[in-house]
């Protein structure tokens, strides 16, 4: 898992160039005092940008938005890791159960969620993932 940075609940990666980098990485990506400056709000951290021009952004531990990422350098997962996207169980197969059935399943929604073949809308909102 992603160690956490800043103030809590912690910063546990940064976004730039269209990916997410844990801090490490994104210290050596975009340099220390760049990823420094906006893991603390330094005052004019907003100057902080990626190698295409856009502001540096973070991501805080627990946020939906790192579920099952992983780190686009060293590939460290992101995740919490208690998260039941990385347990991997039975063949190497991710079980779970169905959020909306009960049901034992490997099957997920496309967000990511534990939704059997019979319960999943994959053209549909899921419930869950909006």
């Amino acid at each position: 898992m992603a160690e956490k940075h800043g103030l809590w609940p912690g910063i546990v990666a940064v976004v730039g160039d269209a990916d997410m980098y844990c801090v490490s990485c994104a210290k050596r990506r975009y340099g220390e005092q760049a990823v420094g400056a906006v893991i603390n709000s330094v005052p004019g951290y907003e100057q902080s940008a990626d190698h295409e021009g856009n502001p540096l952004t973070v991501v805080l531990y627990g946020s939906e938005d790192i579920h099952g990422m992983y780190c686009g350098d060293c590939s460290t997962c992101l995740c919490d890791e208690e998260c039941w996207c990385y347990h991997i169980q039975e063949g190497d197969e991710r079980t779970g159960t169905c959020l909306q059935c009960g049901r034992t399943t490997t099957e997920t929604c496309w967000c990511g969620r534990p939704l059997c073949f019979l319960c999943e809308a994959r053209y549909e909102s899921c419930g869950y993932c909006g």
